[in-house]
C-alpha cells in the first residue's frame, strides 16, 4: 500500500513507550493507566467523591507495572508499511491460536498500515489492511463524542438528570429496580458513576450469567431492552449516582437512546454519523452492525475468545451503544486523530472536558484516569495520551502532543502480552 506522510507540522517531540505487561480478560488495554492531575477549577463537577478504592478494577484497564530502559525495543529502521507488515507477522507466528493482526498508524513521520494473517483459524484467505472487524467498546467513545456534540449544540446539559432525556420504558425499568432517575445524570452515564450495574456482569459476576447465555445460544438476538431488563433482574443498584466508579456498558445502552431520541432516528449510529460528522472526516467503513446496514462490504476479520469464534455470536449482544461499531484500523485512528486533534468539536472547551477526570476523583483510582468516554495514559517520556480498548482485541490509542495515534487489533484476546506488544512498542520507538 501506499506510504503517505501526516500534515501536522504541530506536533514535535516523539514518545518512547517501554515493553509493559498487558492485562489479560476481555477488554485487555494494552498501555497502563495513571491518574493525571487536573486543575479543579476547569474539570467538570460532580456531586461526590469519587472513590476506587473500595471496587474490583473492572477487566477495561490494565494492570500498571514497572518499566526500565533496559526493556525498551531497539529499532534500527525507519518506519514504513513493510517493516510495520513484518512485525506483525513476526508476532503472529508466536501465537497459532490468534488468525492474525491489524494495525494502522498516523504521525508526522508515517501514516500507513498493515495486516498479518488470516481472515480466521483454519483458513487461507488472508487478513486485509481494510478487513473490517468490531470494535466492540471503542465505540463509547464515538458516543461519549456525539453525547458532547449534543450538548454543545444546546440540546442538553451534562448535569441534566435522566429523567429528561431517556425513553418512559428504560425509566420504569430503572425506577422499578430502586434507581433514582432523577439523581443519576448524564455525565454519571458517561463516566460509569451512575451506580448502574453492568449487564454483562464485568465486575458483579465476571464470565458470569451473561457470559452463559451467550454460550448456550449464541444466535439469540439480543436488544436494548433486554439488556437493560437483564441488568435490572440480575443485579442491584451497586453504589449512590456519583459515589463509586464501576465500568458498565449499561450506561452506554442508554446513551444509545438518548442519542436516537435526541435526533430523531431509529439507530444512533445515525445520529453518530450525523453529530461527529462521518462524511466529513472520511468514515466511509464505519457503522452500526446490522442497524444501519446490514453487512460491510468485505468479510468481518474473526476475533476469538480462547477457541471460542466471537464473529460467530449474534451483534445484538453488544450492538446499542456500549459497543456495535464495525470499522477498519485505518478509520479507528482516523476518528481518533481528529478528535484530540481538534476537529471534531465546535468549541476546544468540549474536548478539555471530554479528556478532563473528575476533579474530585481518588488518586490512583480508576475514575482519576477516565474523562467522558476515554482513558488517560501516561507514556515513559511523560506525555499524556488517551486511549479506550474493546472486546475482541481493538485498541486505540492517540497521543497530541507528538501527533502519533495508532489502532491495533489482535484477533486473540487470550494471546499472552508479550507475544503481540512488540509491534506496538517498535512503532513507537521507531518514532521516538
Amino acid at each position: 500500500m501506499t506510504t503517505t506522510t501526516a500534515t501536522d507540522e504541530s506536533a514535535s517531540a516523539m514518545m518512547v513507550i517501554t515493553r509493559r505487561a498487558i492485562a489479560a480478560g476481555v477488554l485487555a488495554l494494552l498501555t497502563s493507566l495513571v491518574a493525571c492531575s487536573s486543575d479543579p477549577s476547569s474539570s467538570p463537577s460532580t456531586e461526590s467523591s469519587v472513590s476506587g478504592t473500595e471496587t474490583t478494577s473492572p477487566p477495561t484497564l490494565a494492570e500498571t507495572i514497572v518499566e526500565t530502559s533496559a526493556e525498551t525495543v531497539a529499532v534500527a529502521a525507519a518506519l514504513d508499511d513493510a517493516l510495520l507488515t513484518e512485525w506483525l507477522t513476526e508476532a503472529v507466528a508466536k501465537y497459532p491460536n490468534s488468525p492474525g493482526h491489524l494495525m494502522w498508524v498516523i504521525s508526522p513521520e508515517f501514516t500507513g498500515g498493515a495486516a498479518a494473517g488470516t481472515l480466521e483459524l483454519d483458513s487461507s484467505a488472508p487478513l486485509e489492511v481494510d478487513t473490517p472487524i468490531r470494535v466492540a467498546s471503542v465505540t463509547k467513545t464515538f458516543v461519549a463524542a456525539s453525547v458532547l456534540r449534543l450538548a454543545e449544540m444546546g440540546e442538553l446539559t451534562l448535569d441534566d438528570p435522566i429523567s429528561q432525556h431517556l425513553s418512559p420504558t428504560y425509566l420504569e425499568m430503572l425506577s422499578g429496580d430502586g434507581y433514582d432517575v432523577d439523581a443519576i445524570t448524564v455525565r454519571h452515564l458517561l463516566t460509569h458513576t451512575s451506580g448502574i450495574a453492568d449487564y454483562a456482569g464485568f465486575e458483579e459476576n465476571y464470565e458470569g450469567k451473561f457470559q452463559e447465555m451467550l454460550e448456550a445460544d449464541p444466535t439469540f438476538q439480543w436488544n436494548r431492552e433486554l439488556e437493560v431488563q437483564f441488568a435490572m433482574d440480575n443485579y442491584d443498584p451497586l453504589a449512590e449516582p456519583g459515589a463509586e466508579f464501576h465500568y458498565a456498558d449499561t450506561g452506554y445502552v442508554l446513551l444509545g437512546d438518548l442519542l436516537e431520541r435526541a435526533m430523531g432516528v431509529t439507530s444512533y449510529g445515525a445520529a453518530m454519523a450525523e453529530l461527529l460528522g462521518f462524511d466529513e472526516l472520511g468514515l466511509t467503513s464505519t457503522f452500526v452492525e446490522r442497524l444501519d446496514r446490514p453487512a460491510p462490504d468485505k468479510p468481518l476479520g474473526h476475533q476469538y475468545i480462547g477457541t471460542l469464534d466471537y464473529t460467530n455470536i449474534d451483534p445484538g449482544q453488544d450492538m446499542y451503544g456500549g459497543g456495535g461499531i464495525v470499522s477498519t484500523t485505518r478509520e479507528i485512528s482516523m476518528f481518533f486523530d481528529a478528535l484530540l486533534g481538534g476537529r471534531v468539536f465546535d468549541k476546544p472547551e468540549t474536548l478539555t472536558e471530554m479528556i478532563t477526570p473528575a476533579a474530585d476523583a481518588e488518586p490512583g483510582s480508576e475514575a482519576a484516569s477516565e474523562g467522558l468516554g476515554i482513558f488517560l495514559m501516561e507514556s515513559p517520556s511523560g506525555e499524556t495520551c488517551y486511549s479506550h480498548t474493546g472486546y475482541g482485541g481493538t485498541t486505540a490509542i492517540a497521543c497530541p502532543d507528538s501527533g502519533i495515534t495508532m489502532t491495533i487489533t489482535v484477533q486473540q484476546v487470550d494471546a499472552p502480552a508479550e507475544d503481540y506488544s512488540d509491534p506496538v512498542l517498535r512503532v513507537f520507538e521507531s518514532l521516538g
